[in-house]
């Protein structure tokens, strides 16, 4: 997956801003930007999440302990585009870990027997079985990233489906085949970033951005695939 640079600068820009946002309730973006991250070593493992039984990667900061003032991170859960395996999203995680957050990146294998498909895809069940994962491994003694939450600010981020997925999730509905069964938004979440994402789902049906007071940015570019254009999209807002 790649990023033109003014893409990634307009997504690192909203990254750098989301922690303070978050620890202050002020939802204002900085009118200045230094590119430069908090962070400049990043760890990693894999696990599975028990809520669902994803097999999932996990970025963090590494925080000495020798730091006082130890920042708790909030959670941010990358869910990915359609088809595109997790792996895929290492280095763009690592970026978005830098700036403060613990990233979540599942792999989600489904069955969508009206498209004739089984494979990787996200929805929105998953957003409530992460967020409950985490807030239990923050507890667990043996876990990498015990005591380092903030469980109470959770953010989502999306790559081309997954982005439908965190659309509609905000909107607190359920739209196949984004959604298979009832879902409630947490509210721990805070604010979300999407990447290329389609504002038409496989149905055809367009979905409304109501974003319920939580923070959306919606990056479009000139290279995105099969999503629509961001004209196409202006028009339909």
């Amino acid at each position: 997956m790649k990023f033109s640079s003014k893409i990634k600068y307009n997504l690192l820009a909203i990254f750098a801003s989301l922690p303070a946002v978050l620890a202050s309730g002020n939802i204002s973006l900085a009118s200045s930007f230094s590119p430069q991250p908090l962070y400049s070593s990043i760890n990693s493992y894999k696990t599975t999440i028990t809520t669902n039984g994803d097999d999932a990667d996990i970025y963090f900061p590494v925080i000495t302990s020798s730091n006082l003032n130890r920042q708790k991170t909030p959670i941010a859960l990358l869910l990915p585009g359609s088809r595109v395996n997790p792996s895929e999203y290492s280095q763009f995680a690592s970026i978005v870990a830098s700036y403060g957050f613990t990233v979540v990146v599942p792999k989600h294998i489904r069955s969508l027997p009206n498209f004739g498909f089984t494979g990787l895809v996200p929805e929105t069940s998953q957003i409530n079985d992460v967020l409950d994962f985490m807030t239990t491994e923050n507890y667990n003694p043996s876990s990498p990233i015990a005591e380092t939450l903030d469980v109470n600010n959770f953010v989502l981020v999306g790559h081309s489906f997954g982005g439908a997925v965190g659309l509609t999730a905000i909107d607190n509905s359920c739209i196949y085949p984004l959604c298979e069964e009832e879902f409630k938004r947490p509210k721990q979440l805070q604010a979300a970033a999407f990447y290329a994402t389609n504002t038409v789902v496989g149905t055809g049906q367009f979905l409304p951005i109501r974003n319920n007071g939580i923070p959306i940015a919606l990056i479009r570019g000139t290279l995105d695939g099969s999503s629509i254009t961001p004209e196409t999209t202006q028009k339909k807002l």
